[in-house]
């Protein structure tokens, strides 16, 4: 089954949908496994915590020069399906 997608500009205001997405899209990396396992049970407070966490990681990030942030919408359901982001090198943000 596919689906369309369109690709839309993303901000700092998008900051916690892409750290959802980035916590369920490394949910099956070695390394994030080994760092955050799942069998480690995390409280619901614990989890809410690592989101604002990385959210607030990502939103500084999102604020940085020469960056720009991409989400990828579902058509039918409008969901973000995927995020990405470019690091130019010495680039602001006006050029």
């Amino acid at each position: 089954m596919s689906i369309q997608t369109k690709i839309l500009s993303a901000t700092e205001h998008n900051a916690q949908e892409f750290a959802y997405l980035t916590i369920l899209a490394n949910a099956q990396d070695k390394m994030f496994t080994y760092i955050c396992p799942p069998e480690r049970n995390a409280t619901p407070a614990q989890q809410a915590e690592h989101l604002r966490w990385r959210t607030e990681r990502i939103r500084n990030r999102m604020q940085s020069a020469g960056t720009y942030w991409f989400r990828a919408i579902d058509v039918k359901t409008g969901d973000a399906v995927g995020v990405a982001g470019v690091i130019a090198p010495h680039c602001d943000k006006s050029d």
